[in-house]
This record gives C-alpha cells, sequence and structure tokens, in this order.
C-alpha cells in the first residue's frame, strides 16, 4: 500500500499550522498519562512521525525518546491495566513501532511479552475488545511476529466466542447487546483475526472466517449507516443508525475489513469494504452524529478512514470525501481540554491531540500511516509480509 496525500495547497497549509500547533502544546512538559490512548506513549508516536516527515519542529526524535522513556518508565512505578490504548501492551507496542528507527534497536519488550503470555495463557483476561482486551493484545502479537501470544489470544478469543447466526460474536458480561464497532465490538476482531489468518497462526482461519460472517450478517445496504453499533444477542439488530466514526460505525468497519481483505488476499471482501466506504462517503454531515475534530468519534478519523481507502481503491469519491472531512477537523480548530489538560478526552496520545496531529500529517505526506494499525486502520507489517508469503506460494 503506497501512501498518498489527499491536500490542495489551501489544505495543505491550513493542515500544516495545526500541526505547528499541537506540536508547540504537546511539547510542553506536562503530567500525563503513559497510555497510547491518551498520553506519553501516543505523543512519542507523533513527535517520531514528524521526524520521519521531516517537518519542520525542532528536536522531533528527541522529544519522542523523551516521550517513550517516560512511558517505558511508567511500567516499573505505576500499577497499569493490561490493555492496548490504555496499559502495558500499548507502551509495549509504542517500543516495538519505534525500535530501530527513534529508539535503540536493542529489544526492551521480551519480559512485557513474557508476562503477557502467561496472563491470556492463564485466563486473566476474559476482556476481548480492541480498546482494553485480547483483541487489543492480538494486534500488538502480530507486530511484534510473537506468534506464542498470537496463538494463546486466537484459543482465548474461541474459548469466550458465541455461535451468532453463520457465524460467532463476542458479548461482554452483563450486556445483552452484540457490539458490532472497532473500538469494543465485532469489527476490530474482524480485523485483528484477518491479520492473524494472513500470518498462519493456529486456529485463525476458521475464527476469522465466523467473525467476518457474524458481523457481515448484521450489515444493512438500504440504511444510511450499514452497520448499526449494536445488535440484539438473538434476531436481527435493533438500533438506530451509528455515527460515522472510526470507534462505531461504517468508516471504522470499512477500514477493518479492509485490513482483513490486504492480510488474506481476499478481493471479494476488499470490494465489500470499498462499498461501505463509498456509501459512508455519501452520508451528509448534518446527520453523521460528528460533532468534533477528534480521532475516536470525530472529524479527523472519519477524514483518515475515507482517505485509506481511497488509496486501497483509488476511487476519487472518496479522496474528494476526505478532503471534505478534513476541512471540518481543521474548522473545529485545537480542542480547548487539550490546551489546558482539563480534559481527559482531549489527551495526548493517538485518541487525543497526538492523533489528530498525525491524520494531518497523513493527510499531507507521502508517510504512510504505520501507527493506525493500532485502531486497525491498517495491517500490522507482520500480517501483510504473511500474505504476501502466502501468495507467492
Amino acid at each position: 500500500m503506497r501512501w498518498q496525500p489527499i491536500t490542495d495547497r489551501a489544505l495543505r497549509n491550513r493542515a500544516a499550522r495545526a500541526v505547528r500547533e499541537l506540536a508547540a502544546i504537546l511539547g510542553e512538559p506536562a503530567a500525563a498519562s503513559p497510555s497510547l490512548a491518551l498520553g506519553d506513549a501516543g505523543t512519542a508516536v507523533f513527535f517520531a512521525y514528524l521526524a520521519r516527515a521531516r517537518f519542520p519542529v525542532k528536536h522531533a526524535a528527541d522529544r519522542a525518546r523523551f516521550h517513550a522513556g517516560r512511558a517505558a518508565e511508567a511500567i516499573r512505578e505505576t500499577a497499569l491495566p493490561l490493555g492496548l490504548f490504555g496499559g502495558i501492551t500499548g507502551i509495549a507496542w509504542m517500543l516495538q513501532h519505534l525500535r530501530g528507527a527513534e529508539l535503540p534497536r536493542r529489544d526492551v519488550c521480551g519480559d512485557l511479552d513474557a508476562a503477557l503470555r502467561s496472563a491470556v495463557g492463564g485466563g486473566a483476561l476474559d476482556g476481548f475488545d480492541l480498546v482494553h482486551g485480547l483483541c487489543g493484545i492480538g494486534v500488538y502479537a502480530l507486530a511484534r511476529g510473537d506468534r506464542a501470544l498470537a496463538r494463546r489470544v486466537v484459543e482465548q478469543l474461541r474459548a469466550l466466542g458465541r455461535p451468532h447466526g453463520d457465524g460467532v460474536a463476542w458479548i461482554a458480561p452483563g450486556s445483552a447487546a452484540i457490539d458490532l464497532g472497532t473500538a469494543h465490538g465485532l469489527a476490530g476482531l474482524v480485523a485483528m483475526l484477518g491479520q492473524a489468518r494472513g500470518a498462519r497462526i493456529p486456529g485463525a482461519a476458521t475464527l476469522s472466517r465466523r467473525a467476518l460472517a457474524g458481523l457481515l450478517g448484521h450489515a444493512r445496504w438500504d440504511r444510511p449507516a450499514v452497520f448499526p453499533a449494536f445488535a440484539a444477542e438473538l434476531g436481527d439488530a435493533v438500533s438506530r443508525d451509528a455515527r460515522l466514526a472510526w470507534c462505531y460505525g461504517d468508516i471504522g468497519a470499512a477500514c477493518a475489513l479492509q485490513t482483513a481483505a490486504e492480510s488474506t488476499g481476499d478481493a471479494v471482501l476488499a470490494a465489500t469494504a470499498l462499498r461501505m466506504a463509498r456509501q459512508a462517503a455519501l452520508r451528509p454531515a448534518a446527520s453523521s452524529g460528528v460533532v468534533d475534530c477528534g480521532i475516536c468519534h470525530g472529524a479527523a478519523g472519519v477524514a483518515l478512514g475515507l482517505q485509506r481507502m481511497f488509496v486501497a481503491g483509488g476511487d476519487p469519491a472518496l479522496r474528494d470525501a476526505a478532503r471534505r472531512w478534513l476541512g471540518v477537523a481543521l474548522d473545529h480548530g485545537v480542542p480547548p481540554g487539550l490546551r489546558d489538560g482539563s480534559e481527559a478526552a482531549h489527551g495526548r496520545g493517538l485518541l487525543g491531540g497526538a492523533g489528530l496531529g498525525l491524520a494531518y500529517l497523513a493527510a499531507t505526506t507521502a508517510v504512510g500511516p504505520r501507527w493506525a494499525s493500532a485502531l486497525a486502520i491498517v495491517p500490522a507489517t507482520a500480517g501483510v509480509r504473511a500474505a504476501q508469503r502466502s501468495q507467492r506460494r
């Protein structure tokens, strides 16, 4: 996948100004979470990509190392959860992602991998989603090329899954509904399991196909939103249209399907993902549910997802829609809560200011957003390479 910027001169200049402002804010020392989603680990990724894009911000690589070091230190000093977005796995993902570039090539994650293998294999983690649970640990395992950890994730997911229609689904304890979203539900699992299948992790092929059947069984092509946010455990979904977003809805789902398709070489699935993206591109902003500029459920996340699908399929209509949504994100400006640190939702990581800046960099430069593999928007390197090897055979 060769990344392509989407901006014209005016949008590029606006986005560059926003990136400079975000770099100035995030470059100021501040107490922060160590996490990938809202804190230092995500901020380290932002400054690393500024360096890779040769964006004119001084000492970007040094700042990446500073924030990476603070996040790594937190593992030793603080009791953290295991998850990808808020815990140990996300910090380890960042250390692996920057390893050999902004950080030394020396592997510092071996002990963390062993602890994760023990925790997952021992059933210590029963959450299944991308943000907090097994799906996120699977994303990390595939990025690391840790087949033993990936296999244990697949085994545990198989044990937790329930038959659902022609496929399988996962239901959170105490819930009566199936979450179909990317952040907390089935779409995110489809992306990760598709990559595990492409990497030939034992048991992943069958579970991937069943998860995909479980998700696509709820597609509603005659509605503004193909997927609702939730589905009833039995029978058809009873839900209003999901917002247009990464966390829930068709932007995240289209990218998740495309990630699985590229990892497995599935052209039919890729066509389904592009069909969904084209339909999402037509959805009016007034009925989209988008109310802010962020990655999670805001305009920048919509723009990035549409750009990703434009790069995958080459449809100019997707590029044009991505440009429109990028303009909407830029119109919002920098969230006030990020400037003064008053709102955790406007934090400093991938779901906060760092993610916003990274989305603007992706729109304006040819540096591919490999960081977005943590959000299931693009495949992890390991999954892509495995699919290519499989196709050559």
